[in-house]
């Protein structure tokens, strides 16, 4: 077991130049349908905050696999 108490991962999260081209790339390799491509919600209507600072997160894109309900890949495009 490792220091943080499981040796399970359940999330990945990565920051990609293109949401669209890497999503599809993975579903054609795990043969998964495209998974849609979700929008973040602008800052009025879902505060977001990092390290205890408010950011606006608002043109990012999303992309998210699901691994046998196990595990989670997130894919994500920042904004401009």
């Amino acid at each position: 077991m490792s220091k943080m108490g499981t040796d399970v991962v359940c999330h990945i999260a990565m920051v990609v130049d293109d949401v669209e081209k890497v999503a599809a790339n993975w579903a054609k390799i795990f043969g998964f349908e495209m998974p849609e491509i979700q929008y973040v919600p602008p800052t009025e209507k879902t505060p977001a905050f990092y390290r205890g600072s408010r950011g606006d997160y608002s043109d990012c894109k999303l992309a998210v696999f699901h691994f046998n309900n196990q595990l989670n890949v997130e894919m994500v495009q920042p904004g401009e």
